[in-house]
């Protein structure tokens, strides 16, 4: 017992010595908002909404679940509910608009109350009920809990105080509301009351907008907001009722123009306090630009309190991803399964969920990875690593791939390098030897290899102590390639490796004694640990030595074909570009097989002269007036190449033609959408953001200037600028509401005379929200 305590309080030590924190948006397989966090036994629960990886605007169809013990790895649990089938919970909602959720548990059932729309614009709240925090959830009443025909019913929040009695809180955009709840949590009782909040000395910016958040501390009621829009904070207020009346008291968090929107959720987990909220960093960091879209991202910050029950102030959420977040509260057990998707931090990860809900991760990249913060492998460290995979093939791919199992760092020191091959899309646990992982250290894994991308599976892992003496506890089995060629030659054939791991972290390579058994040797055989092709088709191989076996599969059949390319097809033959404005290139590659494959992060380029247009990045830059002819390479995997030419026209870009405004070089801000006019216009402009057109050629002068704009709301300013967004101010068009962001007028404004060639930047400017749209311009001599 006394060397117990003893290890305990050196491993104490040791991880409170480390610091260890984790990092926001604290999830990236997805965009997520509107925390709800909720703690039930030992665990902290988190289910939030869920923002489609191709929003624009609000599309959001279902809620998810989050779970961590160390408020630094998260383990996702799926969808537990929706609005769209296969997860369609409310039959009687529009099917659009799974909007901010609120989770509590009671009497061992847990409730889910959530906004949906209902008969066209209108909102109500539902609720579900279920036996686990992660569902699967069943409305009870097929109808809505709250619905008054009106809008800004959104925004739930439920609180049960000491004496037993609930509460159902809600308002967007409006008042905040509350309703008691009977002790079935399904069902209301008594009249809805309006929240009065005492703003009396409190900062403007702490208004209610919407998003209320209520719970209780030492005797007195805390309620919460986010506040007015846009951007928005977080605000809160105090009671000494459930029901009010409520003095605000200020903010937990200030609005930052870093960003648009807000939700609080907070709770105590473990003697301490958190708050959480939401930005939009992730989509920034994965674009490479500040251009806003409804891709939001969950944050959290640890939350204290003052003596005399106030709240400290908290900053930003942070500029960037990743920015720390909490500190661990506990090391991670690398000694039991662990989910595949349980994570500090990833890039280029994606999840997903199977027919029976079971949740997995997937590389969308090569070099993606999984980081797992501060894993405890203790002072003797691992010997052995086990994970089950999945991993299906497509045409082209021939080999599997590899995830790297690092410590430290994403490229910090290899501990172990887990084979993956080609499983036919079933489930396999393979186990593999160890070294190095001793410790409190935070775990990566990176996923190498063409093979892997959007083909392997990850669904679990576990590491086992090292153990002397060495006993054997499986074989690691890998082919150089698992596809193989039915005719004779260098690709008809490939080396099984066969590897014997061991407790203690040793292994051996036991190829030469190791059993294989093909399932159908007519169409492939094994002599001394090599695979021959024999017919085209696909077997099983059981390889098995001692008392351990693996399954390989492997595929035989026409693979020359399948890797030599034929031809290259550009997304165009002939290019014309204004002179300092991009174009990117891109191709498809045709093999001889049939099949097609995206060539474009492969190219290489040939410019016959690059003083008229140069190529980087796969980018096309128009650099002066001209012509000129671009060779675009690809080389295959056998080492054949072929190529296309590019013909380029670089010219500069006229001021008094009509130029649409999505052609723009550069910006900061803006987004593109469908013009009932035809083609595209700019739009989701706010203040502050600009576009820039390079290479302008005003010729002898300019002296006006024609807008084609809307606006559904009071509209902006157009700063019309030279050269940068704060270069020499020529001009500015006051664009007033237009009756719709589809509703177009043409606008003229009068601007200094300006000869010669320029690069233009038009600069937005306005109050808060969205000013206007912008479908093209022109200058008038």
């Amino acid at each position: 017992m006394k060397k117990v305590i003893l290890s305990s309080m050196v491993w104490l030590a040791v991880f409170t010595t480390l610091h260890l924190f984790g990092e926001n948006p604290i999830i990236q397989t997805k965009f997520t908002a509107d925390p709800a966090p909720f703690v039930s036994g030992d665990t902290l629960y988190l289910i939030t909404s869920h923002d489609e990886d191709d929003a624009i605007g609000f599309k959001m169809y279902n809620w998810l679940c989050y779970s961590t013990k160390d408020m630094v790895n998260w383990t996702e649990h799926g969808i537990i509910a929706g609005v769209r089938e296969p997860y369609r919970t409310f039959k009687w909602a529009d099917g659009v608009n799974a909007w901010a959720p609120h989770c509590i548990e009671r009497n061992g059932k847990f409730y889910l109350y959530c906004p949906v729309q209902y008969r066209g614009r209108m909102t109500a709240i539902g609720v579900a009920v279920a036996d686990h925090p992660a569902g699967p959830y069943v409305d009870p009443l097929g109808k809505p809990l709250i619905f008054r025909d009106r809008d800004g019913d959104y925004d739930p929040a439920v609180f049960i105080d000491d004496d037993g009695q609930a509460y159902l809180y809600w308002g967007g955009n409006g008042p905040c509301f509350c309703i008691k709840l009977n002790e079935d949590m399904i069902s209301t009782s008594g009249e809805i009351q309006q929240m009065y909040i005492d703003f009396t000395g409190a900062p403007p910016e702490a208004a209610y907008t919407e998003g209320p958040w209520v719970w209780k501390r030492n005797n007195r009621y805390y309620m919460a907001w986010a506040s007015r829009c846009c951007p928005e904070g977080i605000a809160y207020a105090i009671s000494d009722s459930p029901t009010g009346p409520w003095k605000c008291m200020g903010m937990i968090m200030d609005p930052s123009p870093l960003s648009d929107g807000n939700h609080p959720g907070i709770v105590e987990y473990k003697g301490k306090w958190y708050v959480f909220g939401l930005n939009y960093e992730l989509w920034f960091s994965i674009q490479g630009n500040r251009r806003k879209l409804e891709r939001r991202s969950v944050c959290v910050k640890e939350m204290t309190y003052n003596e005399d029950g106030t709240i400290n102030k908290l900053p930003w959420w942070g500029k960037g991803a990743p920015v720390p977040s909490v500190k661990q509260i506990e090391p991670l057990n690398p000694y039991v399964r662990n989910e595949g998707e349980t994570i500090c931090w990833s890039e280029g990860i994606k999840s997903d969920q199977t027919g029976s809900r079971s949740v997995y991760v997937f590389p969308i990249r090569e070099r993606a990875f999984i980081k797992v913060a501060g894993v405890d492998f203790g002072s003797i460290g691992a010997g052995t690593f086990t994970a089950t995979y999945a991993c299906e093939t497509r045409p082209g791919v021939v080999h599997g791939g590899v995830i790297e199992l690092r410590v430290g760092a994403v490229d910090g020191p290899v501990v172990g390098i887990l084979p993956v091959d080609f499983t036919d899309g079933a489930w396999k646990t393979k186990t593999i030897p160890v070294s190095g992982a001793t410790g409190v250290q935070d775990l990566y894994f990176v996923f190498k290899g063409l093979g892997l991308v959007r083909l392997c599976k990850f669904d679990s892992w576990q590491f086992a102590p090292k153990r002397a003496p060495a006993t054997l506890v499986g074989i690691s089995t890998t082919l150089e390639r698992y596809k193989i060629d039915a005719a004779t030659g260098p690709a008809n054939k490939t080396q099984a490796r066969v590897l014997a791991v061991y407790s203690d972290g040793s292994s051996k390579d036991v190829t030469g004694n190791a059993k294989f058994e093909v399932e159908n040797p007519l169409i492939a055989v094994v002599q001394d640990g090599v695979v021959l092709g024999k017919a085209p088709g696909q077997t099983r191989i059981k390889v098995s030595y001692n008392d351990k076996s693996e399954d390989l599969i492997v595929i035989v059949g026409e693979l020359k074909k399948e890797l030599t390319a034929s031809k290259l097809l550009l997304n165009a033959s002939r290019v014309m570009v204004h002179v300092g404005d991009t174009w990117p290139i891109s191709a498809i590659v045709e093999f001889q097989d049939g099949h097609q494959e995206d060539a474009t992060p492969f190219l290489e380029y040939e410019v016959e002269n690059p003083k008229i247009a140069t190529v980087t990045n796969g980018v096309l830059v128009g650099v002066e007036a001209g012509t000129t002819t671009i060779k675009v390479k690809y080389r295959d995997s056998l080492g054949n190449t072929i190529a296309a030419p590019l013909h380029v026209a670089a010219t500069f870009r006229s001021a008094f033609e009509k130029n649409e405004a999505e052609t723009f070089t550069a910006d900061e801000g803006i987004l593109t959408e469908n013009c009932v006019e035809g083609g595209k216009n700019i739009g989701f402009i706010q203040n502050g953001d600009w576009v820039m057109y390079a290479g302008v050629d005003f010729g002898n002068g300019a002296s006006a200037i024609e807008f084609r704009v809307a606006s559904a709301t009071e509209g902006g300013t157009i700063e019309i600028r030279l050269n940068r967004p704060d270069g020499p101010l020529i001009g500015t068009c006051k664009v007033e509401n237009t009756g719709g962001w589809q509703s177009w007028v043409t606008k003229t404004a009068k601007v200094e005379k300006v000869t010669g060639r320029h690069d233009l930047c038009l600069k937005f400017t306005g109050g808060p929200g969205y000013l206007l749209n912008l479908n093209w311009w022109r200058f008038l001599e």
